[in-house]
């Protein structure tokens, strides 16, 4: 089971050394904690132990934390910050974090962290031993901020959060097991921030190109869509857009442009639930000219508007079900002409 404690209960002028007793309690070693201007710290944490690896999810107000090294400390903590924002020192290294953002900290050393407002906060514990094991490289990364938005990093935060839901069900020796098997996760995290030799990219410009894609498909039935739109809601320059997509297979308009035309192939393919003329699916995928439309359309799928609409598309000459069906994610670099299905 999961240890669940807070500061709801305990006198506002006491939550301080409450806070500290209850760190030590939990992970040992000294701690200072205070909340800014005398404001009451609200704090609540869970904790749960998986074999010799330890998860926690911690909640609060602005606050800072110190910690002092420990000289015999046998074990690394990952700090992957869900929401807020914060400022850390490890030794001499030091980060800035915001929402999504990770760093690895060696407790051998003094580290603090100070939270700007609310935060939440997960922990991973994970033996020095173990992690050296499957990622012998790990202090390289102590100090540096990482983002764990997507990849690896995402699913170890997917695995976290789904063993505190399912706690209860777990053996002590599946909770050894999956420990065991998140200390070889957050290896795999790390080495997927390495670059190798010769890489032309790094993961802050990957990172960079998923944050414009992720909003791209949010506003993708946006007519104002568009590069410095784009640029001042994610917070780069277009000149950088441009540099980030310019050793994509396509640049970023034209991207944008394929999504929406998945989008309306999609639309017109399925045969169920109410049916747009082809014109009012065009235009709300921010095609007006439907001239243009058209040939754009035949051009990517070599079928017209109309034929996807009233006829089979090209997969379903020898039967079986319709594109629609295999098309619920599409990455945008389809060939032209080609079909959504893998092998037609």
């Amino acid at each position: 089971m999961s240890i669940s404690i807070s500061t709801e209960d305990v006198a506002p002028g006491e939550r301080e050394a409450f806070w500290v007793a209850t760190l030590a309690q939990l992970f040992g070693g000294a701690f200072a904690v205070s909340a800014p201007g005398g404001m009451p710290l609200n704090m609540a944490i869970r904790l749960l132990r998986l074999g010799a690896l330890s998860v926690a999810e911690t909640v609060g107000n602005a606050a800072s934390f110190d910690e002092r090294g420990r000289d015999g400390s046998v074990a690394v903590a990952a700090y992957v910050l869900r929401e807020g924002a914060a400022t850390l020192r490890n030794g001499d290294a030091g980060a800035s974090l915001g929402t999504g953002d990770m760093v690895l900290v060696d407790l051998r050393r003094d580290t603090g962290i100070v939270f700007e407002g609310e935060f939440r906060l997960c922990t991973l514990v994970v033996p020095m031993r173990r992690l050296a094991e499957v990622f012998p490289q790990w202090q390289d990364f102590c100090g540096r901020a990482l983002h764990t938005t997507c990849g690896p990093a995402a699913v170890m935060q997917d695995i976290v959060q789904s063993a505190f839901h399912h706690c209860a069900t777990l053996s002590p020796a599946d909770r050894g097991a999956l420990g065991l098997a998140l200390a070889g996760m957050l290896g795999t995290v790390l080495a997927a921030n390495i670059d190798p030799a010769g890489n032309e990219r790094s993961r802050m410009e990957n990172f960079h190109i998923e944050r414009v894609k992720a909003h791209v498909r949010e506003h993708l039935q946006d007519p104002a869509l568009s590069i410095a739109a784009i640029a001042a809601a994610v917070g780069l320059s277009p000149s950088y857009i441009h540099k980030l997509f310019a050793r994509e297979p396509m640049r970023l308009m034209q991207w944008i442009a394929a999504e929406r035309l998945d989008a309306c192939y999609r639309e017109l393919a399925c045969r169920s639930g109410q049916r747009r003329p082809i014109y009012q699916v065009a235009g709300s995928w921010g095609f007006d000219d439907q001239a243009h439309f058209s040939r754009a359309f035949r051009g990517r799928f070599g079928i017209t508007p109309r034929e996807a609409r009233e006829g089979q598309p090209p997969c379903m000459k020898d039967g079986g079900a319709s594109c629609c069906e295999y098309a619920e994610s599409i990455s945008g670099v389809v060939p032209a002409k080609s079909c959504f299905r893998s092998r037609c």
